[in-house]
């Protein structure tokens, strides 16, 4: 990102997503928007790429090109997530589940949604799936921060 006052390159591992565009671009204007956004800025990372932020996400796919068979929304979280640190829990729209340990297995090939040891896991996840689902504005913020 190349933003006012910001001259020297940096690299954070923090997730951004597209909804924190307007919202950064509002504080770079100095805008007040009048609506509360689910998104937030960025300004606080470029500042200090170190910074605590956001320990999940959710992603949704809305369609069916690319050979994907439906619809689905999915989990993702860091390794500051303390309860589910870096996975991905994708729950299908025909009722399909996927569990994928990030830390050894980053390309998704063995689902471990079957595995006993994991069932309270696939609970946390499917249950803060059904919560960033339905959030607004500093909702999300929150359940994507705890």
């Amino acid at each position: 990102v190349r933003a006012p006052g910001f001259t020297t390159p940096q690299i954070s591992s923090r997730y951004v997503l597209n909804n924190d565009l307007a919202p950064t671009l509002a504080e770079f204007a100095s805008a007040i928007p009048p609506l509360v956004m689910d998104g937030r800025s960025i300004t606080p990372l470029l500042i200090n790429p170190a910074l605590p932020w956001r320990k999940r996400i959710l992603v949704e796919y809305l369609g069916t090109q690319g050979g994907f068979p439906g619809t689905f929304s999915a989990v993702r979280t860091s390794l500051d997530d303390t309860a589910t640190p870096n996975e991905m829990y994708i729950s299908w729209s025909d009722g399909a589940k996927e569990l994928y340990d990030l830390v050894t297995d980053p390309y998704e090939i063995a689902s471990v949604h079957t595995s006993s040891a994991r069932a309270s896991q696939l609970q946390i996840l499917n249950g803060l799936l059904l919560q960033l689902k339905n959030c607004a504005g500093t909702t999300c913020q929150q359940l994507e921060d705890q």
